[in-house]
This record gives structure tokens, sequence and C-alpha cells, in this order.
């Protein structure tokens, strides 16, 4: 998976997280998923970097709506 290929996978889980979560500012999402994507950048092997990403902002995002 190459930089873009990643980014736009990116892209696709702030958007479907955005739909789940309509009552937080899509730039607190963004930045939720931000964080997650920089946890992840020393991993060595990329393909599975989108799919941990959305398991933690969504994670993330849950104990939002729950707090």
């Amino acid at each position: 998976m190459n930089d873009a290929e990643e980014q736009k996978l990116l892209e696709d889980i702030a958007t479907r997280l955005r739909g789940r979560h309509e009552g937080v500012p899509p730039q607190v999402v963004e930045s939720i998923v931000g964080s997650a994507y920089v946890t992840f950048g020393d991993a060595q092997i990329r393909d599975f970097v989108p799919v941990l990403v959305e398991r933690r902002a969504a994670s993330q995002l849950a104990g939002l709506a729950t707090s």
C-alpha cells in the first residue's frame, strides 16, 4: 500500500466515523483519526494500519458519547 492509498483510506474512515457520530464536531473526529494514525506511524506492516486506526478512533469516539 502506498502513501496515497493509505491517505484515501484514512479519509474514508473519517467520513464513516463522522456519519456514525453526528453529534461530534467534524474537526474532533478528524483529530481523533489523525491521533490514532500517529500511534501506528512506526508500524512496519502497513496493511492493517487503516483497520487499527478505525478501531482505535471508533473506541475513542464511543468514549466521548458515554461521558
